[in-house]
């Protein structure tokens, strides 16, 4: 999940926004950590900051550890996704032992 906080002139947060996901994509910095966050919307493209000049987040990215992915992290199915393999695998079984 993406959370977009936008701030007043004075710099505190007054609004937080979801954004959706599938439209975020992250911009890696010559270190390989996250540089900036693009958000597209159709023929236009949001660049968003990792933080202010005060070093708050102008974003947060909320997501579970992923040993292979370092940027986007696991998604909520992730975890499930072998229980759910070995359940329609079993589902198969059943309606082929019954036909």
């Amino acid at each position: 999940a993406y959370v977009q906080v936008i701030k007043d002139g004075a710099g505190r947060p007054v609004e937080l926004y979801a954004l959706r996901p599938e439209r975020v994509t992250v911009v890696p910095g010559a270190d390989g950590w996250p540089a900036a966050y693009r958000y597209r919307l159709a023929e236009r493209t949001l660049e968003i900051a990792i933080e202010d000049a005060a070093g708050w987040p102008e974003l947060v990215h909320i997501r579970s550890f992923h040993p292979g992915d370092d940027h986007y992290g696991a998604g909520t199915l992730a975890a499930a996704a072998q229980a759910i393999a070995v359940h329609n695998a079993a589902q198969q079984w059943n309606r082929a032992l019954l036909e």
